[in-house]
């Protein structure tokens, strides 16, 4: 049995190997590049306003709220992010973390 590959053979496994190592290297960069965006009132973070981090924002990221009574409506619009207190853990923070749309019309 002749096990030695033709040229033809050596080319197609480099593409393969090509191929499957640039995805590899995309999918990682991806998750890689994720951001955090920070929202706080006083104007410290990155937004003021929680819908423009989620409007700012890419499957994958984070939006952190800093506490305070944020008076807004939101909508994800289909993103696969993550939106959170600064600290999930910290009851005070969580509860001192508010999105009150209830007086607000779309």
């Amino acid at each position: 049995m002749n096990r030695s590959l033709s040229c033809e053979d050596w080319a197609v496994r480099l593409l393969q190997v090509v191929w499957v190592s640039c995805l590899l290297l995309l999918l990682s960069s991806h998750s890689a590049m994720a951001e955090k965006y920070q929202v706080n009132l006083d104007g410290t973070g990155d937004f003021t306003v929680i819908q423009d981090a989620i409007n700012a924002a890419d499957d994958g990221d984070t939006v952190i709220v800093h506490p305070g009574t944020y008076h807004e409506n939101i909508c994800f619009n289909g993103k696969n992010i993550i939106l959170s207190s600064i600290d999930p853990g910290d009851v005070e923070i969580v509860n001192s973390t508010v999105i009150d749309g209830c007086d607000l019309r779309l």
